[in-house]
C-alpha cells in the first residue's frame, strides 16, 4: 500500500513514498512527521494501530507526534507517554497547548502542572538560540510589584556546558510575572530574560534580578 506526500522540506521537491508495511523505526526524523501526519488524517483501525507503533521508538519528536495525533482522533495514549512528554523542556509548552487546542488539558500531567516547571520550559526555549542549556537550576522565587500589580517571579541558573569545562558558561535567569495564585500555573503573560552582562555569580543574584525587573517593567 503506497502512498504519494509532497515534503515541503526537500529542497528539490521530489515525491516522498511512504509504504505502511514498513515498520516504524524505519522512519525518522522529517519522514516520521509527514508519515504521522498521513496517517492521523486517515484515521482508520490500521493507521490507528501504525501509530501505535511509533510510541515505541526512543525518539521524543516520534512520540510527541504520534501521541498528538491519536489524541486528535480519540484515541488513549498511555499516562506514561505524556507524563514523559511533559518531563520535556523541549516539548512541556506545546504538549499543553496542543491538548488544550482540543480541550483535551486534562490529559496533561498534574505533576508538571506547576508555574515553576513552565517557568522553567519558557527559559529552556528562550535560552536555546545557538545551543541548548546542559542545566537549568531553580534557585527560587520572589515576589514583586510589576506594572502595578503584585506578582510571582521564578529566577534560575542557567548553564551551557558542565562545570569545569573550558568552555562551560552560567548566568541568571528570570520567568514572570506569575500569579500570586499557584493554581493559575500557566501564563501567557511571562516575560523570559537572562542577564548576559556578567557570568553567574550567587551573591549577586538580588541585584541582577532587579536589573532584570527594571528592564521587564521599561518593555
Amino acid at each position: 500500500m503506497v502512498f504519494l506526500i509532497q515534503n515541503s522540506q526537500n529542497r528539490d521537491t521530489s515525491a516522498l513514498q511512504i509504504k505502511l508495511d514498513e515498520e516504524p523505526e524505519e522512519y525518522s526524523g522529517y519522514m516520521s512527521s509527514d508519515l504521522i501526519r498521513l496517517l492521523g488524517y486517515m484515521n482508520d483501525v490500521e493507521c490507528q494501530d501504525r501509530l501505535r507503533g511509533f510510541l515505541a521508538i526512543d525518539e521524543i519528536q516520534t512520540k510527541f507526534d504520534a501521541s498528538i495525533a491519536l489524541a486528535r482522533n480519540g484515541q488513549t495514549v498511555d499516562a506514561a507517554i505524556w507524563e514523559e512528554l511533559a518531563a520535556s523542556n523541549d516539548f512541556r509548552i506545546e504538549l499543553y497547548e496542543e491538548l488544550e487546542a482540543m480541550d483535551k488539558e486534562a490529559l496533561f500531567p498534574t505533576k508538571y502542572r506547576t508555574q515553576a516547571y513552565f517557568a522553567e520550559a519558557y527559559l529552556y526555549n528562550y535560552a536555546s538560540d545557538d545551543y541548548s542549556p546542559s542545566e537549568i537550576v531553580l534557585l527560587g522565587e520572589r515576589k514583586a510589584t510589576f506594572k502595578g500589580s503584585l506578582a510571582r517571579f521564578f529566577i534560575f541558573k542557567v548553564a551551557y556546558g558542565e562545570e569545569g569545562e573550558e568552555n562551560a558558561e552560567s548566568y541568571l535567569g528570570m520567568v514572570g510575572p506569575f500569579s500570586l495564585d499557584e493554581k493559575e500555573w500557566h501564563s501567557t503573560d511571562a516575560l523570559t530574560m537572562i542577564y548576559w552582562e556578567e557570568m553567574f555569580d550567587k551573591k549577586k543574584v538580588d541585584e541582577w534580578f532587579r536589573s532584570l525587573l527594571k528592564s521587564a517593567q521599561e518593555e
